[in-house]
Protein backbone atom coordinates (compact mmCIF):
# COMPACT_ATOMS: atom_id res chain seq x y z
CA UNK A 1 0.00 0.00 0.00
CA UNK A 2 2.80 2.38 0.84
CA UNK A 3 4.51 1.81 -2.52
CA UNK A 4 1.38 2.44 -4.54
CA UNK A 5 0.62 5.61 -2.61
CA UNK A 6 4.15 6.91 -3.20
CA UNK A 7 3.95 6.22 -6.92
CA UNK A 8 0.56 7.91 -7.11
CA UNK A 9 1.73 10.99 -5.24
CA UNK A 10 4.91 11.18 -7.32
CA UNK A 11 2.85 11.24 -10.50
CA UNK A 12 0.26 13.60 -9.01
CA UNK A 13 2.88 16.16 -8.02
CA UNK A 14 4.74 15.99 -11.32
CA UNK A 15 6.28 19.37 -12.04
CA UNK A 16 6.57 21.01 -15.45
CA UNK A 17 9.27 23.61 -16.00
CA UNK A 18 10.76 25.20 -19.13
CA UNK A 19 13.90 23.27 -20.04
CA UNK A 20 15.28 24.32 -23.42
CA UNK A 21 14.17 25.77 -26.74
CA UNK A 22 16.39 24.56 -29.59
CA UNK A 23 16.24 26.26 -32.97
CA UNK A 24 16.27 24.19 -36.16
CA UNK A 25 17.48 25.92 -39.31
CA UNK A 26 17.52 24.83 -42.94
CA UNK A 27 15.12 24.56 -45.88
CA UNK A 28 12.93 21.94 -44.21
CA UNK A 29 12.26 24.30 -41.30
CA UNK A 30 11.45 27.46 -43.25
CA UNK A 31 7.72 26.77 -42.87
CA UNK A 32 8.14 26.79 -39.06
CA UNK A 33 7.12 23.13 -38.77
CA UNK A 34 8.99 20.17 -37.30
CA UNK A 35 9.43 17.10 -39.54
CA UNK A 36 8.43 13.92 -37.74
CA UNK A 37 11.81 12.26 -38.22
CA UNK A 38 13.48 15.12 -36.33
CA UNK A 39 11.54 14.06 -33.23
CA UNK A 40 13.99 11.16 -33.00
CA UNK A 41 16.75 13.69 -32.39
CA UNK A 42 14.83 15.19 -29.48
CA UNK A 43 14.24 11.72 -28.00
CA UNK A 44 17.97 10.95 -28.35
CA UNK A 45 18.76 14.30 -26.71
CA UNK A 46 16.54 13.35 -23.77
CA UNK A 47 18.41 10.05 -23.40
CA UNK A 48 21.75 11.86 -23.38
CA UNK A 49 20.50 14.30 -20.72
CA UNK A 50 19.46 11.39 -18.49
CA UNK A 51 22.69 9.42 -18.94
CA UNK A 52 24.84 12.48 -18.32
CA UNK A 53 22.82 13.47 -15.25
CA UNK A 54 23.42 9.97 -13.82
CA UNK A 55 27.15 10.43 -14.33
CA UNK A 56 27.07 13.82 -12.60
CA UNK A 57 25.08 12.43 -9.67
CA UNK A 58 27.53 9.56 -9.09
CA UNK A 59 30.41 12.00 -9.33
CA UNK A 60 28.87 14.02 -6.48
CA UNK A 61 28.09 10.85 -4.49
CA UNK A 62 31.21 8.66 -4.77
CA UNK A 63 29.92 6.43 -1.99
CA UNK A 64 27.22 5.16 -4.37
CA UNK A 65 27.69 2.69 -7.23
CA UNK A 66 24.44 3.61 -8.95
CA UNK A 67 21.80 6.32 -8.90
CA UNK A 68 18.67 6.00 -6.74
CA UNK A 69 15.87 3.85 -8.08
CA UNK A 70 13.61 5.81 -10.41
CA UNK A 71 16.22 8.49 -11.10
CA UNK A 72 16.08 8.20 -14.88
CA UNK A 73 12.34 7.67 -15.16
CA UNK A 74 11.74 10.80 -13.06
CA UNK A 75 12.62 12.98 -16.04
CA UNK A 76 10.89 13.43 -19.39
CA UNK A 77 10.92 16.09 -22.06
CA UNK A 78 7.53 17.19 -23.38
CA UNK A 79 6.98 19.25 -26.51
CA UNK A 80 4.69 22.14 -25.59
CA UNK A 81 4.53 23.98 -28.91
CA UNK A 82 6.58 25.08 -31.91
CA UNK A 83 7.32 28.77 -32.43
CA UNK A 84 8.52 30.59 -35.51
CA UNK A 85 12.05 31.77 -36.13
CA UNK A 86 12.85 28.87 -38.42
CA UNK A 87 11.50 26.14 -36.11
CA UNK A 88 11.79 26.53 -32.33
CA UNK A 89 10.15 23.77 -30.27
CA UNK A 90 9.58 24.60 -26.62
CA UNK A 91 10.60 21.64 -24.47
CA UNK A 92 9.36 21.28 -20.92
CA UNK A 93 11.04 19.15 -18.25
CA UNK A 94 8.51 16.96 -16.47
CA UNK A 95 9.87 15.56 -13.21
CA UNK A 96 8.19 13.38 -10.60
CA UNK A 97 7.54 15.78 -7.75
CA UNK A 98 8.42 13.63 -4.74
CA UNK A 99 11.69 12.37 -6.19
CA UNK A 100 12.66 15.84 -7.33
CA UNK A 101 12.03 17.23 -3.85
CA UNK A 102 13.68 14.42 -1.89
CA UNK A 103 16.83 14.06 -4.00
CA UNK A 104 16.99 17.48 -5.68
CA UNK A 105 17.55 15.64 -8.97
CA UNK A 106 16.30 18.51 -11.14
CA UNK A 107 19.61 20.31 -10.75
CA UNK A 108 21.45 17.35 -12.29
CA UNK A 109 19.27 17.39 -15.39
CA UNK A 110 19.89 21.11 -15.74
CA UNK A 111 23.64 20.62 -15.27
CA UNK A 112 23.56 17.92 -17.94
CA UNK A 113 21.70 20.25 -20.32
CA UNK A 114 24.28 23.00 -19.86
CA UNK A 115 27.21 20.59 -20.21
CA UNK A 116 25.83 19.15 -23.47
CA UNK A 117 25.49 22.67 -24.85
CA UNK A 118 29.03 23.51 -23.74
CA UNK A 119 30.34 20.33 -25.35
CA UNK A 120 28.73 21.11 -28.71
CA UNK A 121 29.92 24.73 -28.61
CA UNK A 122 33.54 23.90 -27.69
CA UNK A 123 36.04 25.31 -30.18
CA UNK A 124 38.95 23.33 -28.78
CA UNK A 125 39.16 20.68 -26.06
CA UNK A 126 35.85 19.33 -24.82
CA UNK A 127 34.71 20.13 -21.27
CA UNK A 128 36.60 17.86 -18.84
CA UNK A 129 33.37 17.04 -16.98
CA UNK A 130 31.81 15.51 -20.11
CA UNK A 131 32.65 11.78 -20.12
CA UNK A 132 34.12 10.64 -23.43
CA UNK A 133 32.14 7.40 -23.34
CA UNK A 134 28.93 9.40 -23.80
CA UNK A 135 30.10 11.08 -27.01
CA UNK A 136 28.76 8.07 -28.91
CA UNK A 137 25.25 9.38 -28.20
CA UNK A 138 25.83 11.92 -30.96
CA UNK A 139 25.45 9.03 -33.36
CA UNK A 140 21.75 9.55 -32.60
CA UNK A 141 21.49 13.19 -31.50
CA UNK A 142 21.31 15.18 -34.73
CA UNK A 143 21.32 12.11 -36.95
CA UNK A 144 18.32 13.28 -39.00
CA UNK A 145 19.98 16.62 -39.83
CA UNK A 146 20.80 16.99 -43.51
CA UNK A 147 23.50 19.09 -45.14
CA UNK A 148 22.69 22.77 -44.64
CA UNK A 149 20.63 22.07 -41.50
CA UNK A 150 21.48 22.61 -37.86
CA UNK A 151 20.10 22.41 -34.35
CA UNK A 152 21.06 25.41 -32.25
CA UNK A 153 21.04 25.19 -28.45
CA UNK A 154 20.97 28.40 -26.37
CA UNK A 155 23.06 28.90 -23.25
CA UNK A 156 23.06 31.24 -20.28
CA UNK A 157 26.37 32.68 -21.47
CA UNK A 158 24.75 33.90 -24.67
CA UNK A 159 26.92 31.65 -26.83
CA UNK A 160 24.85 29.46 -29.15
CA UNK A 161 25.90 25.84 -29.65
CA UNK A 162 25.36 24.72 -33.24
CA UNK A 163 25.03 21.02 -34.02
CA UNK A 164 25.21 20.19 -37.73
CA UNK A 165 26.36 17.08 -39.61
CA UNK A 166 30.00 18.21 -39.56
CA UNK A 167 30.04 18.96 -35.83
CA UNK A 168 28.22 15.73 -35.03
CA UNK A 169 30.90 13.80 -36.93
CA UNK A 170 33.66 15.55 -34.98
CA UNK A 171 32.08 14.69 -31.63
CA UNK A 172 31.52 11.03 -32.48
CA UNK A 173 34.98 10.49 -33.97
CA UNK A 174 36.61 12.04 -30.91
CA UNK A 175 36.31 8.59 -29.32
CA UNK A 176 34.85 6.27 -31.96
CA UNK A 177 36.35 4.91 -35.18
CA UNK A 178 33.12 5.17 -37.16
CA UNK A 179 29.95 7.20 -36.98
CA UNK A 180 26.44 6.66 -38.32
CA UNK A 181 24.99 8.81 -41.07
CA UNK A 182 21.65 8.46 -42.79
CA UNK A 183 21.88 8.02 -46.56
CA UNK A 184 19.42 7.36 -49.35
CA UNK A 185 20.59 4.73 -51.86
CA UNK A 186 18.66 3.35 -54.83
CA UNK A 187 19.46 -0.07 -56.24
CA UNK A 188 18.60 -3.72 -55.95
CA UNK A 189 19.69 -6.50 -53.61
CA UNK A 190 21.81 -9.03 -55.46
CA UNK A 191 23.40 -10.92 -52.56
CA UNK A 192 22.47 -11.68 -48.97
CA UNK A 193 24.69 -12.69 -46.07
CA UNK A 194 22.37 -14.37 -43.57
CA UNK A 195 25.19 -14.82 -41.07
CA UNK A 196 25.82 -11.15 -40.33
CA UNK A 197 23.03 -10.38 -41.49
CA UNK A 198 23.65 -7.91 -44.32
CA UNK A 199 23.01 -7.55 -48.02
CA UNK A 200 24.86 -6.24 -51.06
CA UNK A 201 23.05 -3.37 -52.73
CA UNK A 202 23.86 -2.97 -56.42
CA UNK A 203 23.61 0.68 -57.42
CA UNK A 204 22.57 2.08 -60.81
CA UNK A 205 26.18 2.89 -61.76
CA UNK A 206 27.21 -0.74 -61.28
CA UNK A 207 28.98 -0.24 -57.96
CA UNK A 208 27.74 -1.83 -54.76
CA UNK A 209 27.69 -1.26 -51.02
CA UNK A 210 27.34 -3.71 -48.13
CA UNK A 211 24.38 -2.73 -45.96
CA UNK A 212 23.92 -4.16 -42.45
CA UNK A 213 20.31 -5.07 -41.73
CA UNK A 214 18.12 -6.88 -39.27
CA UNK A 215 17.07 -10.36 -40.30
CA UNK A 216 13.43 -9.34 -40.16
CA UNK A 217 14.03 -6.63 -42.74
CA UNK A 218 15.68 -9.02 -45.18
CA UNK A 219 12.83 -11.51 -44.90
CA UNK A 220 10.37 -8.72 -45.65
CA UNK A 221 12.32 -7.06 -48.47
CA UNK A 222 13.38 -10.23 -50.32
CA UNK A 223 10.74 -12.65 -51.67
CA UNK A 224 11.14 -16.07 -50.20
CA UNK A 225 11.90 -18.60 -52.91
CA UNK A 226 11.83 -21.76 -50.82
Amino acid sequence: LQVSVSVYLGAYFAMKTPFIQPRFTGPRFDAHTLPVDVAKDLAAYQTLVVELSKHLYIKDHPERQRVPKGFGSAFELHLEKVEEGSTRPILLAVTAGLLALELNVSTYFEQARDLITECIAADGPLPPDFPKELLGHFNQVGRSLQEGESMELPSDTGKTATLNPARRKQLVLATEKVYDKEAELVGYIDEIDWGRPSFRLRLSDGSFVIVPAEEGFIKTAVPYAG
